[in-house]
């Protein structure tokens, strides 16, 4: 792990000045940017709504005498039920931290089990999510307005496997301690998890905790991928949300991964196209487009055919249709010369015999192959300007991870502002406007009727 920016020396707590930190995790690298606001993560419109909400801005009983809960003794609340009781009773279970985790905090704790800590902190972001869900009441409902979709957490010990690219699948993910699932109301429907929970144990430096996270995203984002079955080079837009509890304090993270990089990672056609010449870039620097691989002109055809026996991936160029416009696409392709074969994979990957029919080939006049070849350059350098203004991050296997500030549970402000960014998000999700690629498809065969309103119900 790297920082970024200048520190100085006698700085007592360098996590304090960075402005990112770099995690590798194989051939993928993130860039984790801490403290970010809440803009940064949810649309604006959203927290504005959970602002607006009359219920989420009543304070709790425990804070409305004093800042501090923790001072309170719980023999003496009230017997009755009140929102969020079950929060701060679990809330006291947990490990008592002396720093946050963006604070390095990780390794200075006191006392516990890293098993008891890790099924505390796992109840509290849980009956968090619950009890927001249930002040809100939300739901969407279906074009036939008998059923429903809504959001309820679960326990979700699962580590799910990650690719960082062509065939590079890995199984050394960390074990979630719950997940934020959908549920349909009609009939017996399997528990779509769509946000993970990671909490943080005993003695664990921030380095390894902020890994263990950014793979819990990666298998997250398998998830959401695998379950959309798009064309493996026309792969969506996807975002990833983790909510981690840390002690007391509660950060929630967002991954942003472009569809172009995901088309590009795995079809193992990565920009810029290593038989051109041409610097696709404006970048000063030489080793923002450089290739992993480090394959050469005359060597990329080889390297881009597979060996394997069992699997075959017939993927074409990532196309930059969904983000540019047509009429551009309809200039650059030679008339009458297909650019692309049309084949394309419905998954990822399939077996050898179930290949989609073969379209027409390229032409072999030189001619023909050099003006596809400059298309295919005009194309590509397009698709890298559109890439660098969604994620600024012109390297294909460099993704950005956004993480909120840490809320203390303990503090008022704190657990207030908490609150209105879950069910901030709790609306986001529900919306269809979230690129998570379960409910885009979920929400795709059951569409609502548009009649002007929210797509969720308050």
């Amino acid at each position: 792990m790297a920082d970024e920016m200048d520190e100085e020396s006698d700085n007592p707590m360098p996590f304090l000045r960075r402005d990112y930190l770099t995690c590798k995790i194989h051939t993928v690298t993130a860039k984790v940017f801490l403290d970010r606001p809440a803009e940064d993560l949810i649309p604006a419109k959203f927290l504005r709504l959970a602002n607006e909400n009359a219920a989420l801005s009543e304070v709790p009983l425990f804070f409305r005498y004093q800042q501090n809960a923790r001072i309170l003794r719980q023999e003496y609340w009230s017997a009755l039920h009140f929102p969020f009781q079950w929060v701060f009773k679990e809330l006291e279970k947990v490990p008592q931290f002396e720093l946050g985790l963006w604070e390095g905090g990780a390794e200075s704790s006191v006392g516990g089990k890293g098993k008891e800590f890790q099924e505390a902190q796992s109840q509290v972001v849980m009956e968090l999510l619950l009890q927001v869900s249930k002040i809100l009441d939300l739901s969407r409902r279906t074009s036939d307005g008998l059923n429903f979709f809504y959001l309820t957490p679960r326990p979700w010990y699962v580590a799910f496997p990650y690719y960082t690219g062509h065939r590079e699948k890995h199984t050394d993910g960390p074990k979630g301690t719950g997940s934020l699932c959908l549920k349909f109301s009609g009939g017996a429907t399997p528990l779509m998890p769509i946000l993970p929970i990671s909490t943080a144990l005993k003695q664990e430096p921030l380095e390894a905790c902020l890994t263990k996270k950014i793979k819990i995203i990666l298998g997250q984002l398998m998830r959401h991928t695998r379950y959309l079955r798009r064309p493996a080079d026309k792969q969506p837009d996807q975002e990833i949300f983790l909510l981690g509890l840390h002690g007391s304090r509660l950060h929630l993270m967002r991954g942003y991964f472009p569809g172009q990089k995901l088309s590009s990672i795995w079809c193992r056609r990565e920009m810029p196209s290593p038989f051109s010449s041409f610097i696709p870039t404006p970048s000063p620097t030489d080793s923002s487009f450089s290739n992993n691989d480090d394959s050469t002109p005359d060597d990329y055809d080889a390297d881009y055919e597979s060996n394997d026996d069992e699997f075959e991936c017939e993927c074409v160029p990532p196309s930059i249709a969904p983000y540019t416009a047509a009429s551009n696409s309809a200039m650059l392709t030679p008339p009458e010369t297909p650019l692309f074969s049309p084949r394309c994979p419905r998954h990822f990957f399939h077996r050898k015999g179930h290949s989609h029919k073969k379209g027409p080939q390229m032409n072999d006049n030189p001619d023909a192959k050099t003006c596809e070849e400059e298309a295919e350059r005009v194309r590509r350098l397009i698709a890298e300007l559109d890439l660098q203004c969604r994620d600024n991050e012109p390297e294909t296997r460099v993704f950005r991870v956004m993480a909120s500030k840490e809320y203390n549970l303990w503090d008022r402000e704190d657990f207030m502002d908490a609150i209105k960014m879950i069910g901030a998000l709790l609306m986001y999700l529900l919306s269809g406007e979230a690129r998570c690629g379960i409910l885009q498809n979920v929400f795709e065969n059951h569409p609502i009727q548009s009649d002007g309103e929210e797509s969720f119900v308050l």
